[in-house]
């Protein structure tokens, strides 16, 4: 399973949403803290009541701030 996402960072915090679902934000204090925060809200988007679900998602460049990494279960 890959999913894109588009994050950045403003100020001290880093934010982001997934491409699919681009109404719901999240944020970490964190590179690492926003991927889990992602996968989190992907899994209760989706339905999923699994506690510690890992997938993998892609990111997306959007603007010159924007940074992309993949993270993989």
């Amino acid at each position: 399973m890959k999913k894109k996402y588009i994050y950045w960072q403003d100020d001290d915090m880093w934010l982001g949403y997934l491409e699919e679902y681009p109404d719901y934000w999240t944020q970490g204090e964190t590179e690492d803290e926003l991927r889990e925060n992602l996968l989190d809200l992907y899994s209760e988007l989706t339905g999923g009541l699994s506690v510690g679900v890992r997938g993998y998602l892609q990111p997306l460049k959007r603007t010159v701030r924007c940074f992309c990494r993949a993270v993989s279960s």
